[in-house]
């Protein structure tokens, strides 16, 4: 599974004036209404002359809060290359743009309780790297983005926190983000049934936090009613037999699913999952390697397909019925167990060929299949 984060090569190359042109016209299309049909946009970079409101690179704010502060909702600040450090308060509906990727840091050594961004509205983050500390493993709880309110992440990579995203009580959309040196990934609660999230091209690498049992490593986080689906997702634990569950429901979701997920390294569940009575929680086009229990399948109307399941303890548990097929299991120590586990009709029991999966596993690993893999279109023939 290749999972990749978009950047605008050519970026570099533009005029300032055109890409800001070119960004507020985006901005108005995507958020157009009554709050954005005079919007602005407000500047952040170390060269502006620190000018309110700060409308152009000349006048650009040094500082994040403070374009912040002087927007008003609807309004979009553009964010240029260098180092902010800052713990940045969003109480307004507002888009925040990082000019460039890898080049555009916000650090959250800060004064918030470890919390970079604190987002008390609808709010959509972009183009940002942001470190919440020196290093995930420091005691006190962290956040890199703390949500009350709807929330879009896209493009951006989260680094050394306790937890990288939490979300309380609203849907949200993040994509093509990379998440390293986390305890946990995502984390949402409290959402209700009609709530939706989506996580999507995301590789979220966590570790144990030594010590402290309540701190164990988990990808994502889902607690309550709503709906989450997630398609495109690697989850790595760097500390192989540590940490608990890489995608966990913790009680019966509304609906939704994974698929195009590859789970590596966790101690106790790869995922475990359910869903409320007249709702489906699907898993396809997966892959579950090195984990006490690769599948947890509890509640109500459940399916796994074209799942492979490879040096787990056990590779699927199952207490509730379910409907399941064309799966692999391969080098387990046992493949099912549970009252409602069953082998399905087409499941194969063989190695899959992967380009690389290494024992004792690593993070250096590659889960596309060799040339005559008895894997390849042995699959179920709708997906």
């Amino acid at each position: 599974m290749t999972i990749s984060i978009h950047k605008n090569t050519k970026q570099s190359s533009m005029s300032r004036a055109w890409y800001n042109h070119a960004l507020l016209l985006i901005t108005t299309i995507l958020f157009f209404s009554a709050d954005t049909l005079h919007s602005q946009i407000h500047y952040v970079s170390k060269s502006g002359s620190n000018t309110s409101p700060y409308l152009s690179w000349s006048t650009a704010a040094h500082k994040i809060q403070d374009a912040i502060d002087e927007s008003n909702r609807g309004d979009t600040v553009l964010i240029g290359v260098g180092n902010y450090y800052d713990s940045i308060k969003v109480d307004k509906r507002l888009t925040i743009i990082g000019e460039r990727l890898e080049e555009t840091i916000v650090r959250g050594d800060s004064v918030f309780g470890y919390k970079t961004f604190i987002l008390s509205d609808t709010c959509k983050i972009e183009g940002l790297t942001i470190i919440t500390r020196a290093d995930s493993m420091y005691g006190q709880e962290s956040y890199g983005v703390n949500a009350v309110g709807p929330t879009t992440i896209n493009n951006c990579i989260i680094k050394n926190a306790q937890n990288a995203i939490a979300i309380y009580g609203f849907g949200f959309e993040i994509s093509n983000v990379v998440i390293q040196n986390v305890i946990t990934g995502l984390k949402c609660i409290w959402q209700s049934p009609s709530e939706v999230g989506r996580l999507t091209n995301a590789n979220i690498t966590v570790r144990q936090l030594s010590s402290v049992p309540q701190w164990a490593a988990q990808a994502a986080v889902w607690v309550d009613y709503g709906k989450f689906y997630i398609d495109g997702l690697t989850a790595v634990n760097t500390i192989p037999r540590t940490g608990a569950t890489a995608i966990f429901n913790n009680s019966f979701v509304a609906g939704g699913g994974g698929k195009n997920v590859s789970v590596r390294n966790f101690f106790s569940y790869g995922i475990t999952y359910s869903s409320k009575p007249g709702n489906n929680y699907y898993l396809e086009n997966s892959v579950i390697e090195g984990t006490r229990y690769g599948v947890e399948i509890y509640g109500y109307s459940s399916s796994i397909y074209n799942t492979i399941l490879i040096n787990n303890e056990t590779g699927l548990v199952a207490t509730s019925e379910y409907i399941g097929d064309y799966n692999l299991y391969y080098n387990n120590l046992r493949n099912r167990n549970g009252s409602s586990a069953y082998q399905g009709e087409h499941d194969l029991f063989t190695d899959p060929m992967f380009i690389n999966s290494s024992s004792p596993p690593t993070t250096e690993f590659d889960y596309h299949l060799q040339y005559g893999s008895p894997a390849i279109d042995a699959g179920a023939p709708w997906l």
